[in-house]
């Protein structure tokens, strides 16, 4: 019976101290955080030094312990830390690289590891081709597209064949224009599209671009009795003509060989009986026996013509075979010059006004062209007896001159040189320039070099376009009425400016089982106060922060007017054990979370439990 009690006893004992062991192990006592694992060396990425900022990575079963970044090329020193089993495998990462080494954990341990990892895959992108339509052609790929794509900053040079009864029109996408062949760079992923069109036509047209909307251009020569020619235009023999059917949207170029006097032709668009001549803008000469003309969509007829005679001959005929003129009115003399077909002047035109003050210059080889962009007809320049207003703070000096007509254009410009009598301008004036005058917008200053001779100044400037000139004198604003000083403005006050002071820091302290102390915990939870004041001139906002250990926990905005002050406080609950650095608005201090255990007590509970045992088993065989 006794012996049944004792050992009731032994396991009521032993289960309590498990408890005991259970609530409060040994270890989490006397735990202390280890030193770590330190590594250094070299670093290389591919066989080449690891560049700056390229980071470095220690893992432990998946999870990081520790990194840095490479401050000097090739080299790194790195910390390894955290609750690591001693011999753990630790694994490095060089720049999301998984490196050639590993290294077994030691706390305390320091060791010079030089790691490898393998260079990154380069980066690719890929380049799409597309042939619009497929049955149109083909594209060929130098150099040709490897797996996975071309690496970064490959030059590729596209190449579009066209099967029978295509013709390439034009690329798109991510490349454009009508180049063949054609090259891109791959700095992103692209796609391009080769647009083809069905195209049939005799041997001496092919087609040089086109829009990705033209679907089909169909060229067959006609026999020139096919064509009205009721409005033919005077002066022109037509040579050939030329069926142009197409469809979709957009406009296409055509070139032509094997044409005779190519630089003289003149092409027009017959529709019906409706002659209309191509402008010259839209046909490119390429040699004597090549043009290359552009169309929309639709264009029907196409007539090539030469002409037979000059339309304003002057007296004496054209030299050295077909001549056209151009019919100019200059300060009300009239004269003729010779201009090409194509509106270049094949002399210089030069005339000066009758009171010597405006000189024009169009020299030969300008490029003469109407609104329309066909050759230039006729040219005049005319005093303007009733020009547009000036400005409100500038005057016309002398005479303004209108030039006709109106929408011609010069290229390159014509120069005008223009004189001016300083007497006649305003005693105010500030500045002197030449102006041309545009509806809606007024006068337009151009730029223009100044000078004067004696009492003359002169004026050069570039006109490439025909409107009402004039030379204007600027003057000067009248002198506004100075206003009032303002009242000086009362001094500023001193901006807001902070200080704190009065740090306190209260830790909590709880005791488990009041009764006896067993254990007692301190700093689970801790108040911080400090006290901010504004001692500036003005009203301000200041943030206070916590920083515990360096990392800011927690923050608090407060204004506060000039001169006062104002106690902020921070509540802290469920730390950890531990020691901590505390800083709050520059003030610093620190306190502690621990736990203690009286070991004494509870070995004194032990020794009274066995005692007691002792007692009882003594006081049981007495009594047998």
């Amino acid at each position: 019976m006794i012996k049944r009690r004792l050992k009731r006893l032994k396991f009521a004992t032993f289960g309590f101290l498990v408890l005991l062991l259970a609530l409060f192990p040994v270890s989490s006592v006397f735990a202390a955080i280890g030193l770590g694992h330190g590594f250094y060396g070299t670093v290389k990425v591919g066989n080449v030094d690891a560049d700056i900022n390229t980071v470095i990575s220690a893992q432990v079963a998946g999870t990081d312990y520790g990194t840095c970044t490479v401050t000097t090329p090739g080299t790194y020193a790195l910390i390894v830390q955290g609750e690591i089993d001693d011999g753990a495998t630790i694994h490095f990462y060089v720049g999301g690289q998984e490196a050639d080494q590993t290294f077994p954990f030691h706390d305390g341990w320091t060791t010079e590891l030089n790691l490898t990892a393998a260079a990154p895959p380069p980066v690719q992108y890929t380049l799409g081709v597309i042939c619009d339509p497929i049955a149109g052609g083909s594209v060929t790929l130098e150099p040709p597209q490897p797996v996975g794509g071309y690496e970064a900053d490959t030059s590729v040079e596209l190449t579009a064949t066209a099967n029978t009864g295509y013709a390439f029109g034009s690329w798109s996408g991510d490349l454009t224009g009508s180049t063949n062949p054609d090259s891109i760079v791959m700095n992103s992923n692209k796609s391009v599209t080769a647009n083809f069109v069905e195209f049939s036509a005799p041997g001496n047209v092919n087609v040089s671009r086109a829009d990705a909307g033209v679907g089909s251009i169909n060229v067959s020569s006609i026999d020139l009795s096919g064509v009205d020619t009721t409005n033919m235009p005077d002066g022109v023999e037509a040579q050939e003509a030329y069926v142009v059917d197409s469809t979709g949207t957009g406009s296409f170029t055509l070139r032509f060989t094997d044409i005779t006097n190519a630089s003289n032709i003149v092409l027009y668009k017959v529709v019906g009986t409706t002659w209309t001549q191509i402008p010259i803008t839209a046909i490119t000469v390429i040699d004597a026996t090549t043009i290359e003309v552009t169309m929309e969509v639709g264009d029907p007829v196409l007539v090539f013509t030469l002409p037979t005679a000059a339309p304003s001959p002057p007296a004496g005929g054209g030299v050295g075979g077909v001549t056209y003129y151009i019919e100019t009115d200059l300060f009300g003399v009239e004269k003729d010059y010779r201009i090409s077909h194509g509106g270049k002047l094949l002399q210089t035109i030069g005339a000066t006004s009758g009171d010597d003050n405006l000189t024009i210059t169009i020299p030969k080889g300008t490029i003469a062209l109407d609104k329309h962009g066909n050759p230039l007809e006729s040219l005049e320049v005319v005093v303007d007896e009733n020009p547009p207003e000036p400005p409100e703070d500038a005057y016309i000096i002398g005479l303004a001159y209108s030039f006709k007509p109106d929408g011609a254009a010069l290229d390159p410009p014509m120069t005008l040189t223009w004189n001016f009598n300083l007497v006649e301008l305003p005693e105010d004036t500030v500045s002197v320039t030449m102006a041309y005058y545009v509806p809606d917008r007024g006068w337009i200053e151009l730029e223009s070099e100044e000078g004067h001779v004696a009492e003359l100044g002169t004026i050069t400037a570039v006109v490439s376009h025909f409107t009402s000139f004039a030379i204007l004198a600027k003057v000067a604003p009248p002198a506004p009425t100075p206003a009032p000083a303002p009242p000086s403005p009362p001094p500023a006050l001193p901006a807001a400016h902070f200080v704190a002071s009065g740090l306190n820091i209260e830790s909590s302290a709880r005791k488990i089982w009041e009764h006896i102390t067993f254990v007692a915990k301190a700093g689970e939870s801790v108040t911080i106060a400090a006290s901010v004041a504004n001692d500036g001139g003005q009203e301000g906002t200041y943030t206070v922060e916590l920083k515990l250990s360096g990392e800011t926990v927690d923050s608090k905005e407060v204004t506060l007017a000039a001169g006062q002050s104002q106690q902020v406080s921070f509540a802290l609950s469920g730390m950890d054990y531990g020691r901590y650095e505390v800083e709050v608005a520059g003030l610093s201090s620190e306190f502690t979370v621990s736990r203690s255990i009286n070991w004494w007590l509870i070995a004194g509970i032990i020794v009274a439990i066995g005692l007691i045992i002792w007692g009882v088993v003594k006081v049981r065989r007495r009594s047998y």
